[in-house]
C-alpha cells in the first residue's frame, strides 16, 4: 500500500504576446542588419516580415497598456486609431503623426493593411520613351506592388528603433514595472487529505510441504 498527499493546485499564467512580437521582429531585422553589411538573398522578403512583426507588436502594446489601465472599460475588438487615441490619452502622451518616432508607426501601419488585405492590382502607365534600336525589346514593366516601397532596409530598421522608443516612453508613463509587462507565471498547492492506494501486503508466506516418495 501507498499512502498519496490529496490537495488543490491553483496556478496563473499571463501570457505577454507582445514579447513575442517583440522578439520575431528582432529577430528578422537582425537578419536584416546582416545581409546589409555582408549580402544575401531575399532582403525585402525578410523587411516585409520584420514590418509585419511590428505593426502587430504596436497593437499589442496598445492592448497590454489598454487592458492594464483601463480593466473593463477597454475593447480589443476596437478599431486600431481609436485603440492608439484611448490609450495614449490616458498616458498623457501627445503624438506628432507626422514626425518621428510616430511616423514610423502609420508606415507600419500601412504596409500591414496592404499585406493583411492584400487585393489584385491592374495599372495602366503610358509615358514616352526615347531608345536605342537594339534596347526597345529590353523594356522592363515594373512588376513590384505599393508595399515594396516601404519595405526597404532603411526605413524598416529606423521603424524598429522608433517603435522601441515608443514603448518605453508609455512604460515610463504608465507607471507599471518592467517585469509585469512579461510573460509570467505562478501557482500555490495545498494539501488536505492522505489517501491510501494499492492493496496490502500479506505479512507471512505460507508452504505447502509435499513430503517424500
Amino acid at each position: 500500500m501507498k499512502q498519496l498527499a490529496k490537495g488543490t493546485a491553483t496556478e496563473t499564467a499571463k501570457v505577454r504576446i507582445h514579447n513575442d512580437l517583440a522578439n520575431a521582429a528582432y529577430y528578422f531585422k537582425n537578419i536584416i542588419v546582416e545581409k546589409r553589411q555582408n549580402g544575401g538573398a531575399g532582403i525585402t522578403l525578410d523587411c516585409m516580415a520584420c514590418a509585419t512583426m511590428l505593426a502587430f507588436t504596436w497593437e499589442a502594446y496598445l492592448n497590454f497598456f489598454g487592458s492594464e489601465l483601463l480593466k473593463c472599460a477597454w475593447n480589443e475588438a476596437q478599431p486600431l486609431e481609436d485603440k492608439e487615441n484611448q490609450v495614449l490619452e490616458k498616458l498623457g502622451l501627445k503624438p506628432d503623426w507626422g514626425k518621428q518616432p510616430y511616423n514610423s508607426v502609420r508606415t507600419l501601419t500601412k504596409i500591414r493593411n496592404w499585406l493583411a488585405h492584400g487585393k489584385p492590382i491592374e495599372k495602366e502607365i503610358t509615358k514616352q520613351v526615347i531608345k536605342g534600336v537594339e534596347k526597345v525589346t529590353e523594356r522592363k514593366i515594373d512588376l513590384s506592388g505599393n508595399w515594396q516601397s516601404l519595405c526597404t532596409p532603411t526605413i524598416v530598421v529606423r521603424a524598429y528603433d522608433d517603435l522601441d522608443i515608443i514603448f518605453k516612453d508609455m512604460l515610463q508613463a504608465s507607471g507599471i514595472a518592467v517585469i509585469d509587462t512579461l510573460t509570467s507565471g505562478e501557482g500555490s498547492i495545498s494539501f488536505n487529505e492522505v489517501i491510501t492506494v494499492g492493496k496490502e501486503e500479506s505479512g507471512t508466506s505460507k508452504s505447502k510441504y509435499l513430503g517424500s516418495r
